[in-house]
């Protein structure tokens, strides 16, 4: 998107969402050293994503018994890229509700999609609610939900600025 200053976000770029826009989407390749990484920076070093036959006695392994992916690492990527389409914006992601449908595992190819469901403007400030998605290289869904982003209102000219053509008057 062109901004309309050379630096910050584009004047009120809230203006120009309509729904039905498509977010640009994020993507992930899942694998064991991906999953790894992600137990080890969320201290979750639960046996289902490291161990084949401790997956296949809860009854998660796929065939051949494989582990699964932490499910806040597909959250994650929802998270990424709604912040990745809002920073830019002036806005901030303020809200995740999600569902797991299916679990993910190495091998995948995750892609986060959203779309804007509703646009809002209420006391508290202006919103866009997104139905959000992941699915996997399978067109699998594998998560589902609805994110809301919080856009800043307008800036307003001071009061008495007039115009922007005033000029100084100086006191004799």
């Amino acid at each position: 998107m062109k901004t309309d200053r050379p630096h910050g976000p584009p004047l009120d770029a809230y203006a120009r969402i309509r729904p039905g826009d498509a977010l640009p989407g994020a993507t992930l390749a899942v694998t064991r050293e991906s999953i790894r990484a992600f137990g080890e920076a969320t201290l979750d070093f639960n046996a289902l994503h490291f161990d084949d036959d401790a997956a296949a006695r809860h009854g998660v392994a796929g065939a051949p018994p494989e582990v699964i992916a932490h499910g806040m690492s597909t959250f994650s990527l929802i998270t990424r890229m709604v912040t990745d389409w809002a920073r830019p914006l002036g806005a901030g992601h303020r809200r995740l509700e999600t569902r797991w449908r299916l679990p993910a595992r190495p091998g995948d190819t995750l892609r986060a999609g959203a779309i804007v469901k509703q646009i809002l403007e209420t006391a508290g400030g202006r919103w866009v609610v997104l139905d959000v998605e992941v699915r996997n290289q399978h067109d699998q869904i594998l998560a589902t939900g609805e994110a809301m982003v919080k856009f800043p209102r307008p800036e307003t000219p001071p009061r008495g600025s007039g115009n922007g053509n005033a000029q100084a008057v100086r006191n004799p």
